[in-house]
């Protein structure tokens, strides 16, 4: 490939962990996509930890990249880390791409993976000295069906989130019978690719204990779970006299039907609860590609605006009171709450979300089951500013006690250290 697309020589050597008395390891990370920008929670995840690894040891990363974005592989590494791009491959994409769905539907596999089957970067793993690396690591499941190239060597896999888990809830959310069907046979599949592969990884890592412990039960205990949660850099806190005193921002994916369902159920059910006690109060609802069903009820409620695209997000979540979250599908951990949380917004989510954060009710959050719950927790923090800023001083504490960047960088650190030492 070009030169561009290489890394800069290290001005200076890493400095390795307490494992190897200061030496300095190198590992191998295959990664999906460009982590520049870090505009999604798992480039987020991978971006923030690798450059906290790079302080200690080497790290070489072999990628792909992102066709119709404007992804930068050559910001990544920096003069005098231990980052370097080795090589960038091109994801698969028109009839390539359709043939290897195909392809691995008819073998029983996620179709997802179809996008990153390559013959140059499986080339390039037999070519390359495997022995110098103390480990490799796979960023996320699409990466997995390389670890039998690199079975020579410790492997781990960072996995985040439990994607059956995340598929088995969007299909219990998802109202049309069509995609909840998709999602069921999705779902199914997922798991059958967890079971078969999570077990060869020597490490698997994901964000949450939830996570790590649907990923044991699916595994039948065989795979080595453990958890290294998503970092957040601290954003500042917005400034209560600033904030609207009736505005609820709920950001989320709009275009999934399962988000969209909950969100929906909101809307005609606890949003009107909402305006009767407060008239003036507004709804923003932030993502792109609502469904109809989702633009139907918008439609008909006084006070609810969808946008789908905002040039500054950091602005309007300062504007807001209270930052709403009533999805019941995914898995992991929110960024999109966490960077609420960061900003000292009190929360309103679902159980699913909370227990991806490590949230209880009351504590830093307003935990809810259903429509009608979130409605009265929205009109209680209405009425309470002063539990308001009890509630989002909370949330920001959590995120700076947990999620610190420079904390979980070392934690992941200490992992892949024990891994290649083993």
């Amino acid at each position: 490939m070009d030169g561009w697309r290489k890394g800069p020589e290290r001005e200076q050597p890493a400095h390795g962990g307490p494992l190897f008395g200061g030496a300095s390891v190198r590992f191998l990370f295959l990664i999906p996509h460009p982590l520049v920008p870090s505009n999604r929670g798992n480039k987020i995840y991978s971006l923030s930890l690798l450059r906290e690894l790079s302080r200690y040891h080497e790290c070489d990363v072999l990628g792909f990249e992102e066709p119709n974005t404007h992804g930068d592989w050559a910001s990544l590494a920096s003069p005098g880390s231990g980052l370097r791009v080795l090589e960038t491959f091109e994801q698969a994409r028109g009839s390539a791409l359709r043939a290897g769905r195909w392809r691995a539907i008819r073998s029983g596999l996620p179709w997802a993976l179809a996008r990153y089957e390559s013959a140059p970067l499986r080339s390039y793993l037999r070519a390359l000295d495997l022995s110098k690396y103390g480990a490799i690591c796979f960023d996320m499941f699409l990466m997995a069906g390389y670890c039998d190239l690199a079975s020579s060597r410790p492997t781990v896999l960072w996995s985040t989130d439990a994607y059956s888990m995340m598929l088995w809830r969007a299909a219990k959310t998802t109202p049309s019978v069509g995609p909840k069907v998709r999602f069921l046979a999705e779902a199914a599949v997922q798991a059958r690719f967890e079971r078969q592969v999570y077990p060869r990884f020597t490490r698997v890592v994901t964000v949450s204990q939830v996570d790590a412990a649907w990923i044991s039960k699916v595994t039948g205990g065989r795979a080595r779970v453990s958890v290294v949660e998503i970092p957040v850099e601290p954003l500042e806190p917005s400034n209560p006299a600033e904030r609207a005193h009736d505005l609820v921002i709920c950001w989320a994916l709009l275009k999934s039907e399962g988000v969209a369902s909950s969100v929906a159920s909101f809307v005609r059910r606890g949003w009107p609860a909402v305006r009767a006690r407060f008239p003036s109060a507004h709804l923003l609802l932030l993502g792109p590609s609502p469904p109809s069903f989702l633009r139907a009820e918008i439609s008909r409620q006084p006070g609810v605006t969808q946008v789908d695209f905002v040039e500054d997000w950091r602005a309007v979540l300062h504007s807001a009171s209270i930052f709403l979250y009533p999805q019941h599908c995914g898995s992991g951990q929110q960024t999109k709450v966490q960077s609420a949380m960061s900003m000292s917004l009190p929360l309103v989510i679902a159980p699913e979300t909370a227990t991806g954060l490590g949230l209880k009710h009351g504590d830093a959050a307003l935990v809810c089951r259903d429509a009608d719950e979130c409605a009265e927790a929205c009109i209680r923090l209405l009425e309470n500013r002063t539990l308001r800023q009890s509630l989002g001083a909370s949330a920001r504490n959590h995120v700076l006690h947990h999620n610190a960047p420079k904390d979980l960088g070392r934690q992941m650190t200490s992992l892949l250290e024990e891994v290649a030492a083993r």
